[in-house]
């Protein structure tokens, strides 16, 4: 099973993980809600969905930011694409929310 993000251990063995296996980039949703009046820690500051994203190729799902316009626009299944920042560091946080495939 590949896991997003990465465990340092199998959680059925609790054998050492030393293996990384590149996914994605873009993804499916699993669930999602939707959030009309963001706060201010959020990281857009219009309406936005928190989904579950499972990355292809993953098995497993992260949380993250979709900028999906409306909640018409989002459904479990639907595809989307990581939108990354300017200056990356190398961890989770370079990744700094999805859009739907296709948008620009």
């Amino acid at each position: 099973r590949i896991f997003v993000p990465p465990l340092e251990f199998d959680p059925l063995t609790s054998e050492p993980l030393t293996e990384l296996v590149e996914v994605g980039p873009a993804g499916i949703v699993t669930t999602w809600a939707w959030v009309r009046e963001p706060l201010a820690k959020h990281p857009l500051q219009h309406a936005f969905a928190w989904a579950l994203i499972q990355p292809d190729g993953a098995h497993s799902s992260l949380l993250g930011a979709v900028d999906a316009g409306s909640p018409d626009a989002i459904r479990m299944g639907t595809r989307v694409t990581p939108v990354f920042r300017d200056e990356r560091e190398g961890h989770i946080c370079d990744l700094s929310h999805w859009v739907l495939e296709g948008a620009s």
